[in-house]
């Protein structure tokens, strides 16, 4: 094989595997979001649940954290 063939497979091999570690690094960025919303989602479920005595009912929803102006607005 020629070295402009060797310098081209390369290349294109390069390009293969960084395309995938790109999907990879995505997936995991989009997965790490996903678990953060549910684990958000169930400790509110619990907090409405469980009668938390800290938890405060703020525009129809119960916040748990009372500096939580996301949650009151």
């Amino acid at each position: 094989m020629s070295n402009i063939g060797l310098f081209v497979v390369g290349g294109v091999v390069t390009i293969l595997v960084a395309a995938s570690m790109a999907l990879l690094i995505w997936g995991a960025i989009l997965d790490g979001r996903d678990a953060t919303g549910r684990r958000e989602a169930e400790h509110e479920a619990a907090a409405r649940t469980a009668g938390d005595e800290t938890a405060q009912p703020v525009g129809g929803t119960l916040v748990a954290d009372r500096l939580d102006t996301a949650a009151s607005l």
